[in-house]
């Protein structure tokens, strides 16, 4: 396929760097659709049990890294009926499974990610602090 093909289909104007910031994956940057919003993605983190919250950042620090991702297609219910991926972080000397509820723009990045349209550019901490700013 030619030059001219977008290699990333977040928003407009997103073709040449498959990294995103914080504030873009928040839908705060013009001409970028966002993965979520502060509020709402403030809220998921809220829901969160606390082994839960630990998960998703142990989740977003493996997507940081650039780490491939197995179990990511099928989707199970926990007892509070949220749906959610049992995704395992391929790393050299240890592979673990992660609880990651998919909620607040988490299936939609998940998708990007596995299929390489997408990579991070901050840390589970960077993107708390910015979904929690005013």
């Amino acid at each position: 396929m030619g030059e001219h093909r977008r290699r990333f289909t977040g928003g407009k104007g997103a073709g040449r760097d498959k990294r995103i910031t914080a504030k873009q994956f928040l839908g705060k940057v013009d001409g970028f659709k966002g993965y979520s919003n502060p509020v709402e993605f403030a809220t998921y983190l809220d829901s969160l049990r606390d082994d839960e919250y630990d998960q998703c950042g142990e989740f977003f620090s493996a997507v940081n890294e650039g780490c491939k991702l197995s179990n990511v297609t099928k989707t199970h219910r926990d007892r509070a009926r949220r749906l959610y991926l049992h995704p395992v972080p391929i790393r050299p000397k240890s592979d673990s499974g992660l609880k990651v509820i998919l909620e607040a723009g988490m299936p939609r990045f998940i998708e990007d990610y596995i299929n390489g349209r997408v990579e991070i550019n901050f840390t589970f901490e960077e993107l708390e602090d910015e979904c929690r700013l005013t």
